[in-house]
Formats: structure tokens, C-alpha cells, sequence
């Protein structure tokens, strides 16, 4: 049986040019034309939009409309309608109102001292904002705690979804991962309208939800990926910010346009089951199949892209493609993450950029959460966040295809957490207006890195343990947003805390970003040794430098790679 280099001498090629790889197919079928530009509007456009709506509604839906303690005058309450000054008249009214009238702190009521009581029925000015779930069970005063503590079960079913589906994605395919996925996020949200009022189905429903959340725009955004060469790869990044940001532009008018929360559930949730009708125009990742040896299933998918993209597959290089795949089967199952220690550069790099993605998405999640907390209407602030997070879809993929992923991405962590500090530091000395620029300028930044990180992550990852890394990287990012309610809860004694933490972190994680190579414009590395190669001899401003083993320096064939 001739060797490897036999058979790439008898292709044509010199011997030091490397074989041609499922990169050199999608050169063939169209890198990304009209194919792949369809399926990111339709898989990533549509998918990433319903988990934006899904997720703002949410956060509304946790919200409570501006309270007072019913029955009780207005000069009479303290702490923000949770508690009164209470005189005999007023005790009888919160009597009647059902308030249990308890003393607040020591309890005592001495001549020199009024304690408050504790009111226990609220009426809501529902002019501001629409009945919530918060407000129907009065989660609000002593029970305030309840609403955070949904996001953050909600995270906790993101932590355990991630590491499921990206598993499942691993085993079965993309497509069907991607349609259960769908089904699950619609399910759960139905779900949440069947028992609103019992605080443990609320909290099941929802960490359903969350099980699903971002499997169900990120697999549909990696499904893509695979379908792109790697000039390309920014592009599906762009409408994947686009749409995420579109969301939460659109959301808040949605919902006042609405003013219903239920209404809201039903909205958001549905479209995904178009999946149901849908499905048979996803396709299954050719690499997926052609790395699991059903080639003939393979071949035709990409003979459809080539045919759609006005181009034409060649049979001798798939088949090549396919003999090296085979023949490097028997060594496969022995690379997976337990073997990475044995790379010293690759296990620092993947350490670091896990640690940098569950910092982003500390940062990311808690600017959005933090949303309600800036301004005077709810409606304005969110729309405003998606608004810049729109603008930096249009900023970031034009700046990481010019300077690479390392640098864009400290300037925006960098940037952002300055923004962070600057609001709890002087925010008190702005109007307001000047307050809400500063978190939405922090929150655009942010969102750069947030998207730069989600990219540089899988292009760190060497092939074979690609989906055992991201499913850890999704999973260890849900990790960290599940401390993100925590942050923001903080805003409820410390206004400006919340920014200051966040602004912190961002500034740890941009020195961290130094420590990594630059990727940008490089081949996928397909091993754990050629991972490994990633970053050797790059100095801190250097550009991309491409691997040893990916070098097509003085290649000759007709095989582009």
C-alpha cells in the first residue's frame, strides 16, 4: 500500500505540501456563497433572534412594576412601600390590608423611637410596566430574592445543557441536536404558563429553558461555521451579534405593545417549532459525517452546496480526504481532553481562554441583566442595550478580520471595564443621561469581547477534541453567568456596585487576553500536536503566524488548501 507521501507526489503535489483537507472540499463547493449566506440568515439569523426575545422577555418577566403597600398613605411608608410608620390608625389599616404588622429590627417602639412594620399586600402602578410573574406572586421586599434566584436556576439548566447537547451533538449529529434543542426551548417556555403561581414549577420550567439556551443559537452558529472557509468565519460571527442584539432591540416594544406577559411567553417561544416543518432543509455537518465514515451521506450534501454555489465538487479529492480520514481512525479515540496535559502550550492556551469566557460571560450577562436598573423606563433601557449591541455587530467582525482576535478583544475588555468603574466612581456627578451612555458605551464593548471570545475559543481547539472542548467551555461559561444575578442583586443595596465588579473583571480578563496567541486568518489546527504549535514563536504584537504543519509555502498542485 503506498505511503501518504506517495500518494500526494502522485497528485501532484511536492512532498512538503500538505494533503488536502475538508478546508480544500469547501474551497471546491464555494468557501461561502449563496448556500452558506442562506443558512446563516435562516439557522443563525432565526434561531439567535427567538433565543434573544426568549431571554429578554425573561428578564422583564422577573421585573416588578413600581409597589406601595396597599391601604397605607403614601407618607407613612418607608423602604420603598416594604414597610410603614406605624400609629394606631395606621396599624388598623395594615390589618385590614392583611399585613402582618411585624416590628422591624429589635422590635421596639419606645417614646424616642418609631420602628416600621412590615407591609404585607402591595397594589403595583401597572401604567409603567405590565403585571410580571414577580409582581402576580409578590416577589418583591422580604421575597425580592425570589427573581434572581429564577435567572440563576436558569443558568444552572445552561450548565447542565450545555455539557448534554454538546455530547449529544458529538454522538447523533448536528441536525438532530439542533431540532431537540428547538423543542426543549419551546416546551419550557409553554411550561412556564401552566403553574405560574408555585414558585418550584416556575424554577423547573426554567432551568429547562436554560438547558437549552445556548445550544440552540450557538449550535446552529457552529453547524455553520463548519460550512465556512476559514476567511470567512467572521461573517456568521457578524449575524449572530446582529440578530442577538435586533432581539433585544425589538423585545421591549413587543412586550409594551402587548402588555401581557403571558402573550409575551407565547410569542417568543413558538417559532421555534417552524423547526418541526423546517428540518428537512437542515442539513447535517459534512465534516460530522465524513469524520464518522458515512462518506456517501457526505458527498451528497456537498455535491448540493457545490451545485447550489454554482460549483463543482471533485471526486478524487473527496476521496482522498476520505481514505486520510479512515486511515487515521485507529488513532482518534486516543486524543481527548485527558490528553492535552501531555502539550504544555496547548493546556495553557485552552486553560486561558476557558477562564477568559467564563469572565465574558460574567461581564455580558450581568451589563444585560443590569439593564433594568439604568434610567427611568425599563422599555427604553433595554431597547437602548440592543441597539449598541447592533452597533457592534456592524464594529467587531471588520476589526477582527483586519487585527486578528487578541488585540480587538483587550481593547474591548479593556475599554469596558474602565466604562464599568467610571459609572460606580463619578456616575453620581452625571445626569442621568450621562450615567445610561456610560453603561450602554460599556455594555457595546463588552459585547465585542463577549462575541471575539465565542470565536477564538473553537479556533484554539484542535479538531479532534473539538466538541468535548466546547461543551466545556459552554459548560464552564454557564458556570460563571450563574454568579451574574448575584452581582446584579447587589444593586438592590449599593447602586453602581454591580458596574464595579463588572468593570473590575473586565480589566482581568483583558490582561489575560496578552497571554494568548493570535489566530486570526490561520487554519484550524486538527491535532493535539498541531495545537500545541499554535503560539510558538509569536511575540506579543505579532500577527497570526500559521503552524509548521499547515504551511502551503512552495505547494504546486492543483489542490488548493
Amino acid at each position: 500500500m503506498p505511503s501518504m507521501e506517495e500518494k500526494a507526489r502522485e497528485a501532484g503535489r511536492l512532498e512538503k505540501c500538505p494533503r488536502p483537507t475538508f478546508e480544500t472540499l469547501l474551497e471546491q463547493v464555494g468557501a461561502f456563497g449563496l448556500y452558506q449566506r442562506l443558512m446563516c440568515v435562516m439557522l443563525i439569523g432565526g434561531s439567535t433572534l427567538v433565543c434573544s426575545l426568549t431571554y429578554y422577555a425573561q428578564l422583564l418577566m422577573m421585573l416588578t412594576p413600581p409597589l406601595s403597600c396597599r391601604g397605607v398613605p403614601a407618607d407613612r411608608q418607608t423602604d420603598g412601600g416594604c414597610a410603614v410608620l406605624p400609629d394606631s390608625s395606621t396599624q388598623s389599616l395594615l390589618d385590614a390590608a392583611g399585613g402582618p404588622g411585624e416590628p422591624q429590627g429589635n422590635g421596639s417602639t419606645g417614646a424616642g423611637a418609631a420602628a416600621d412594620s412590615r407591609c404585607g399586600s402591595w397594589s403595583y402602578d401597572t401604567s409603567v410596566l405590565f403585571d410580571t410573574i414577580a409582581s402576580e406572586n409578590d416577589w418583591v421586599c422580604r421575597d425580592a430574592w425570589r427573581p434572581f434566584t429564577v435567572n440563576a436556576v436558569f443558568w444552572a439548566g445552561n450548565i447542565v445543557g450545555s455539557w448534554f447537547w454538546g455530547i449529544l451533538s458529538d454522538r447523533l449529529g448536528r441536525r438532530p441536536a439542533t431540532l431537540a434543542s428547538f423543542l426543549v426551548y419551546a416546551a419550557g417556555g409553554a411550561l412556564t404558563l401552566v403553574q405560574p403561581s408555585s414558585f418550584a414549577a416556575i424554577l423547573l420550567v426554567r432551568f429547562l429553558v436554560g438547558s437549552a439556551h445556548n445550544t440552540v443559537s450557538h449550535l446552529p452558529y457552529v453547524l455553520v461555521i463548519e460550512y465556512c472557509g476559514s476567511a470567512y468565519r467572521t461573517y456568521p460571527l457578524m449575524l449572530l451579534i446582529a440578530s442577538w442584539g435586533l432581539g433585544g432591540l425589538l423585545l421591549p416594544w413587543i412586550a409594551y405593545a402587548i402588555w401581557n406577559w403571558r402573550i409575551l411567553v407565547v410569542i417568543t417561544s413558538a417559532p421555534l417549532l417552524l423547526a418541526l416543518a423546517l428540518y428537512r432543509y437542515i442539513p447535517e455537518s459534512a465534516s460530522w459525517l465524513m469524520v464518522n465514515g458515512r462518506g456517501d451521506e457526505a458527498r451528497e450534501v456537498l455535491q448540493f452546496v457545490a451545485s447550489v454555489n454554482g460549483r463543482q465538487l471533485d471526486e478524487a479529492v473527496f476521496c482522498e480526504v476520505m481514505v486520510e480520514k479512515r486511515e487515521g481512525e485507529p488513532e482518534q479515540p486516543t486524543e481527548s481532553l485527558l490528553h492535552v496535559w501531555k502539550h504544555p502550550r496547548l493546556m495553557k492556551n485552552l486553560a486561558l481562554v476557558t477562564l477568559l469566557w467564563m469572565l465574558s460571560n460574567v461581564c455580558f450577562y450581568g451589563h444585560s441583566q443590569n439593564s433594568g436598573n439604568l434610567g427611568s423606563s425599563v422599555f427604553v433601557s433595554f431597547s437602548l442595550g440592543g441597539g449598541v449591541e447592533v452597533a457592534a455587530a456592524l464594529l467587531v467582525p471588520p476589526l477582527l478580520q483586519r487585527f486578528g482576535r487578541r488585540w480587538p478583544m483587550v481593547t474591548f475588555l479593556v475599554t469596558s471595564g474602565l466604562c464599568g468603574v467610571a459609572y460606580a466612581v463619578v456616575g453620581n456627578a452625571l445626569a442621568t443621561g450621562g450615567r445610561l451612555a456610560l453603561a450602554l458605551a460599556g455594555r457595546m464593548l463588552i459585547m465585542g469581547a463577549y462575541s471575539t471570545c465565542l470565536q477564538y475559543g473553537p479556533e484554539l481547539f484542535p479538531t479532534v477534541i473539538r466538541g468535548q472542548s466546547l461543551a466545556l467551555y459552554e459548560t464552564m461559561g454557564g458556570i460563571a453567568i450563574f454568579v451574574s444575578p448575584s452581582i446584579v442583586y447587589l444593586h438592590q443595596t449599593t447602586p453602581g456596585l454591580p458596574l464595579l465588579i463588572i468593570g473590575a473583571l473586565s480589566l482581568v480578563a483583558g490582561s489575560i487576553t496578552t497571554l494568548l496567541p493570535e489566530t486570526g486568518g490561520g487554519h484550524l489546527p486538527q491535532t493535539l500536536s498541531d495545537g500545541d504549535l499554535l503560539g510558538a514563536g509569536q511575540g506579543l504584537f505579532d500577527a497570526c503566524r500559521k503552524p509548521r504543519s499547515y504551511t502551503d509555502e512552495d505547494c504546486s498542485g492543483d489542490v488548493k488548501v
